[in-house]
């Protein structure tokens, strides 16, 4: 038990305002069960009422409903509270005399004065409908908003938790941001839940709030006449008065919380605040504006007192004209500034126009909003997941794309160039979905624009987003534009890798290695140049393997280049260092490696046709006869790719390069 002791006060001293959360709740069951004075009840009454309205404000000076995530508690302990408060009151109301009505305290007495006066029936009526707006509307509409959020939160965390696991399997997060937005969907989904439960507290509320004062009423009178010898009259007019002070004061806060939650549970995530948003939102634009100041303006005249009307009138038209002032002033000062930067100072400069982009998309004006992101399009962000996606593949780094519009093209055509040279081009169909046919599907779709797909050529047709399911059903694999066009490019940047590495890019590869393996690299560069280090690699992509390993690659040339620095020799040794990443990335999906092997007598054939000259060697064979060769490995090709396999040609060290 010390123990215990000292470990409580030891977490009390650390945590000072776990202590004034327990004060406070100590506080609440002490006034629920402790007559209390009128004086100290007033108190506590203020106390209520400045609650409701600091979280009132609160809620709208909020830019994130999370960043009140004790919300929900706070609307408990409030709820519980102002109950408690009702109580308490009810014992000082049924208490208190026809000649000292002060006794049921300031407050209940000042409030009952305001609104009911002289007339208690008066303000019974006004007490009801505040019941009534509080209940039907306020209450039931921000439990309605509450079970919705919930709900709808809930039914979106299963994609929303996809979207963050897609987005870090492609590079696009770290592991540090999908943790974060984990959590904070974890927040969303604990925040809204609460709030459904909470919201059933508040609406509990207010019916507690009616039967309390009937019951107030009903006991005031019958102890008014027994014990206090109160004519009815007399018993009517004074606890009915003191009722409704006190229902005043507790159903006013109690429906400024509620707004409270209504609010909270309607706002959207954003970088202001309520008052920030509205006032950006609404009075931005003068049309609407206008509009309503006209339509109050004629309403003036046939219907509304034109008093009270026409100066509103007046004001909002006022207020547009403003704001239309202030909009063509924008604009000006934009084309004024607009302007100047195209005035040129000087000489207009003509360097830029000499540079050559790497890597370069051009699309017509109707493929604009796949690119743009305001618009919903994707295709920045596909790309920036390809170049990552190729750099871990290839192990050379895509230079960044340039994307712009050229009028020259047809509006959904699209060409892709490397190196100031248009390699590929293609169509895309926005508002369209391609359905491919991998060899799965069962028939034609009847209806659809036929097409080919840009990348690998294989059939497929042009479908809406309403036959997608009839397109899949059918064994179609189906993908949007931005696919087709990130597909496209990804295969033209691996196709034209070799013409990628360029010697600046091969330097930085080499002095990246050379932070690990500084002695391979030192002794390699002692032996081959750059350029010489650069043709081997380009000579690797260019068959499709990876220089990713380009540790092993160094290891296998460095020894060799000593005795000779021919490229194509330099190139089948880094080869053979490579056999198992390269016949890896060739087996089948049952880890087989399915092969074609070629016939002595054509191998003889290639072999006796190699001409070796100062640029390299070359085969010398006549035309008919490359063309006999070319057709029988193509249709050997053709028969693995039918039979599931990917081909792959067995040849000697010095036939393959010519076959390749």
């Amino acid at each position: 038990m010390p123990e215990a002791a000292l470990n409580l006060r030891s977490a009390l001293r650390k945590s000072p305002d776990t202590i004034l959360i327990m004060g406070g709740i100590l506080v609440i069951f002490l006034t629920l069960v402790v007559p209390l004075p009128a004086f100290l009840m007033d108190v506590l009454l203020v106390i209520n009422m400045t609650a409701a309205f600091m979280l009132l404000l609160s809620t709208v000076f909020l830019s994130d409903p999370l960043g009140l995530s004790t919300f929900p508690s706070m609307l408990l302990v409030l709820t519980f509270y102002r109950l408690t408060l009702n109580v308490a009151t009810t014992r000082l109301i049924l208490s208190s005399a026809s000649s000292s009505t002060a006794k049921a305290g300031m407050m209940i007495q000042a409030f009952g004065n305001i609104v009911a006066g002289r007339d208690e029936v008066v303000g019974m009526v006004i007490f009801i409908i505040l019941i009534v707006i509080q209940f039907v509307v306020i209450t039931k509409g921000a439990t309605r908003i509450s079970e919705v959020a919930a709900r709808f939160t809930l039914d979106a965390m299963p994609g929303k938790q996809m979207s963050i696991d897609a987005d870090l399997n492609s590079g696009l997060i770290s592991e540090d941001n999908a943790r974060t937005r984990r959590r904070r969907l974890e927040k969303e989904a604990d925040f809204y839940g609460a709030m459904d439960g909470a919201s059933k507290w508040v609406r509990g509320d207010a019916i507690a709030g009616l039967i309390i004062t009937l019951v107030n009423i009903v006991g005031g009178f019958v102890i008014g006449m027994l014990k206090q010898g109160l004519t009815p009259a007399e018993a009517i007019a004074t606890y009915t008065r003191l009722t409704v002070g006190d229902g005043l004061v507790s159903q006013v806060p109690a429906l400024v919380i509620s707004v409270a939650a209504g609010l909270i549970i309607t706002r959207s995530a954003g970088e202001d605040n309520l008052g920030k948003q509205v006032i950006s939102e609404v009075f931005t634009g003068w049309r609407p504006i206008g509009a309503a100041g006209v339509i109050l303006a004629v309403l003036g005249f046939i219907v509304f007192p034109p008093v009270q009307t026409l100066p509103a009138a007046g004001a909002l038209l006022a207020l547009a004209w403003f704001l239309r002032k202030q909009e063509m002033l924008g604009i000006r000062d934009m084309a004024e500034d607009a302007a100047k930067k195209a005035k040129p100072e000087g000489p207009e400069p003509v360097d830029h126009l000499l540079r050559v982009d790497q890597v370069e998309l051009e699309i017509g004006y109707g493929l604009i909003p796949l690119v743009d992101p305001k618009q919903g399009g994707e295709l920045l962000e596909r790309i920036g997941a390809m170049r990552r996606q190729t750099a871990s593949e290839l192990g050379l780094v895509i230079p960044p794309v340039r994307i712009r519009d050229n009028l020259a093209l047809s509006p959904q055509q699209y060409s892709i160039s490397i190196r100031g040279e248009r390699v590929a081009s293609g169509e895309v169909r926005t508002g369209k979905l391609m359905a491919m046919d991998t060899g799965a599907a069962s028939g034609p779709l009847a209806g659809a624009e036929t097409a080919r797909e840009p990348a690998f050529g294989t059939p497929a047709f042009w479908v809406s987003p309403e036959e997608r399911d009839r397109a899949v059903a059918t064994g179609y694999l189906v993908v949007d534009p931005t696919t087709v066009i990130a597909t496209h490019l990804s295969e033209m940047l691996k196709k034209n890798a070799s013409d990628l590495l360029t010697r600046d890019e091969t330097s930085r590869l080499l002095d990246k290695l050379k932070e690990t393996s500084p002695r391979l690299v030192e002794d390699t560069l002692k032996v081959l140049s750059v350029g010489q280090v650069q043709e081997v690699l380009r000579r690797l992509l260019a068959e499709g393997v990876s220089i990713r390993n380009l540790e092993l690659i160094l290891e296998a040339v460095a020894g060799v280049a000593a005795r000779t620095t021919d490229i194509e020799i330099l190139n089948e040794y880094a080869r053979n260092a490579l056999a198992r990443t390269i016949s890896r990335s060739l087996a089948s999906s049952d880890g087989r490696l399915y092969v074609i092997t070629l016939d002595t007598r054509l191998e003889d054939l290639v072999r006796g046709a190699i001409e070796r000259t100062d640029a390299g060697s070359q085969i010398g064979l006549r035309p008919e006869q490359m063309k006999q060769v070319a057709d029988a490995l193509r249709r050997a090709a053709e028969n693995a790719a039918g039979r599931g396999h990917v081909p792959v040609f067995i040849a000697s060290s010095p036939v393959r390069p010519h076959l390749a």
